[in-house]
């Protein structure tokens, strides 16, 4: 496995087609950088065998890709509220922090976002219009993380959203 330590890659932009296997990438920083940037999906990238481990990345992003095999671990990212999709990966599948990490099922407890109020909007706007999306979109789970890198004030809202969703019981364990 060959590693890659402490680079900085800026503007590296992947059209497809690409094939990045057995690596390990170390406290390395991407920024404004994509990957698989296509629009069909048989000119999708491929990455095996891959571990990141703290990474930082600053504007980038991934558009459809195969992943076997990859291990991300302390990547840092731009301070939003993620909802992620894992296309073929089952989301229980993923190790995640319980406080800043949780899956929504539209199969299993999460009921929708009609069953919030308005206070839930109010306090969280940010979850909410994620759940909105997540609503409309014909994805039957999510995976929702806060950003640790956030400020506090942004950070503790996610956080804050993330507990409220588990004490209302919309939460898969």
């Amino acid at each position: 496995m060959k590693t890659i330590e402490g680079a900085t890659f800026k503007l590296a932009f992947d059209k497809g087609n690409a094939q990045f296997r057995d690596l390990h990438v170390h406290d390395c920083a991407f920024d404004n950088c994509s990957l698989s940037m296509v629009k069909y999906p048989g000119r999708m990238s491929r990455v095996q065998n891959v571990r990141l481990s703290k990474c930082r990345a600053v504007n980038s992003m991934i558009k459809p890709c195969v992943f076997d095999d990859v291990v991300v671990e302390d990547l840092s990212t731009n301070p939003i509220l993620l909802g992620l999709r894992c296309l073929g990966v089952p989301l229980h599948l993923i190790k995640r922090d319980p406080q800043t990490q949780i899956i929504l099922d539209k199969q299993g407890r999460y009921p929708g976002h009609q069953a919030l109020d308005k206070s839930f909007a109010q306090a969280f706007p940010l979850a909410d219009s994620v759940l909105r999306g997540f609503d409309a979109s014909d994805e039957p789970s999510l995976l929702l993380a806060a950003s640790l890198a956030a400020p506090k004030a942004r950070r503790e809202e996610e956080k804050g959203a993330i507990a409220e969703l588990r004490r209302l019981g919309f939460v898969e364990e």
